[in-house]
């Protein structure tokens, strides 16, 4: 097969070079005498005298045939891998009904589940405009947005300014913003109760401008005006939590850590909380309201996943003019479309929609479940589409656990802060909070202790999840902590 092969190049390439020699309308003897001079070539003396003969008479035929067009050449090629794209285009029909089946059968499972297709609105009771706390906040996202817009990312978190006066657009962002959290109810218009992710008019900015604005009076050594703006910070978060999904849950995390530590560090530096402020700060690391507020947002984010990948395997292909990212938009929208990875991709999210209800719904029976690893789109098998049970990211549960912790380490602290002041601590008052808090981490069961760290006592408990951080803890890698001074401490 192997000497066919070379013969066949050997004979290929002299029928070109003669071709070139000898063009069309040649002396026929002419070209006969130079076919028969080239098979007395070495090359050529492994075969026999009839064989060589044969193989002149079908160079003659050769050459005197006119060269092939690129059809014949196109057409030939066609011919000869027929065999591998037919198999190709069976082995895909083949996968794309297998998926289709698959993709069926979770998508039934599910809505066995209860598993909808969107989330319906969210549904607000009627609240005068001078007591919503939702238009002045609005307001301040609008104006957040437009600084934004102005600023680079990288002017917005490594610029240090030498003062503590914000900047006019930050002014009145700040000043929206604590109108909005001394307000005593949120509604929103009906325009912004979309919990599909499309609005991005309700964000985290005002709160991003506020945490910022207070790092600065911290710096400059106003902790007690830091602790009063850390303070609304928090009571616009508890008028948010009124509103899962119409912001992303990352961003909650994000905002409600920054605000958190600012309390801390102001606590620390000995800022005299009365009473009623800390009663008022206990109230807003109640747990069961972040249960409920996080069980939501966490389902609203997973189903926005699903719609963006619903609507990038339905979205047309663009038919406008030609340039590179056009062309560049449709190649990548028609691989999804022929490909079962974007079927495969958009039925793992329902399958991890399904869970998370299902977990979800447990953990705010208290009832948490034990993580599960993920299952990822190109890891499926049919087994694992069809029949196993719905699996859950393992982060998911654990940054929601860690924020939980997290959330019981802040309450016992307060606690500590509430019995140490003279006012409770002459009447023996106990904080009114305590009694009911949890204090061991939700997953792991371990005790929430309290250990000395340097100048400080501090409460400490281990994180489970890698994902779930805190900007201001140097050990965010491995633990939740909460700094009491060592005074405090000693009072329990």
């Amino acid at each position: 097969m192997l000497l066919r092969v070379v013969n066949d190049w050997n004979l290929a390439g002299l029928v070109t070079r003669l071709r070139k020699e000898m063009p069309p309308g040649s002396d026929e003897k002419t070209v006969t005498c130079r076919i028969l001079a080239e098979f007395r070539a070495p090359q050529w003396k492994h075969f026999a005298l009839p064989q060589r003969a044969s193989l002149a008479r079908m160079t003659q035929e050769q050459i005197r045939r006119p060269s092939p067009g690129i059809g014949t050449v196109a057409f030939a090629a066609l011919c000869y891998t027929s065999p591998l794209w037919l198999g190709l285009s069976a082995t895909m029909a083949v996968s794309h009904a297998r998926t289709a089946t698959m993709a069926g059968n979770v998508k039934n499972r599910a809505a066995a589940a209860g598993v909808a297709d969107t989330l319906p609105p969210l549904v607000f009771a009627p609240v005068a405009d001078e007591d919503n706390a939702a238009l002045p906040y609005l307001r301040a996202c609008e104006v957040s947005s437009r600084l934004w817009e102005q600023r680079t990312t990288s002017d917005m978190r490594q610029t240090s300014p030498n003062d503590t006066t914000a900047s006019p657009e930050e002014a009145a962002v700040l000043d929206e913003l604590r109108e909005a959290a001394r307000k005593p109810a949120f509604a929103l218009p009906e325009k912004y109760c979309s919990r599909d992710g499309a609005s991005d008019s309700l964000n985290a900015m005002p709160l991003m401008i506020a945490a910022r604005q207070a790092r600065r009076m911290l710096h400059y050594g106003q902790p007690a005006q830091a602790f009063s703006l850390a303070c609304d910070g928090l009571r616009m978060l508890r008028h948010l939590q009124t509103a899962p999904g119409c912001w992303q849950w990352p961003a909650y995390l994000a905002t409600n850590d920054l605000l958190w530590a600012i309390i801390e560090e102001t606590l620390v530096q000995g800022v005299d909380a009365s009473p009623a402020q800390l009663q008022e700060l206990a109230s807003c690391a109640d747990e069961q309201l972040l249960l409920d507020y996080a069980t939501e947002a966490i389902l609203a984010q997973q189903y926005q996943m699903r719609r963006m990948y619903r609507e990038f395997g339905n979205a047309p292909l663009d038919s406008g003019k030609m340039t590179f990212s056009s062309a560049l938009q449709r190649a990548v929208l028609l691989i999804s479309k022929i490909s079962t990875a974007g079927r495969r991709i958009e039925a793992n999210a329902l399958n991890q929609t399904a869970a998370l209800q299902a977990s979800l719904d447990d953990i705010r029976k208290g009832r948490w479940p034990q993580p599960a690893p993920d299952v990822r789109a190109n890891e499926n098998t049919e087994q694992s589409w069809q029949d196993a049970p719905f699996q859950i990211n393992d982060g998911v549960i654990k940054t929601l656990a860690d924020c939980i912790a997290s959330t019981r380490l802040r309450r016992i602290a307060l606690g500590l802060f509430w019995d140490a002041h003279p006012e409770n601590k002459s009447g023996g008052i106990k904080a009114p909070w305590r009694k009911a808090s949890q204090i061991s981490h939700p997953i792991s069961g371990e005790k929430i202790r309290l250990q000395p760290r340097g100048a400080f006592q501090a409460f400490v408990v281990t994180r489970q999840s890698s994902a779930y951080s805190r900007f201001s803890d140097a050990t965010a890698s491995t633990e939740i902590t909460w700094r009491v001074p060592t005074r405090i401490a000693n009072n329990q």
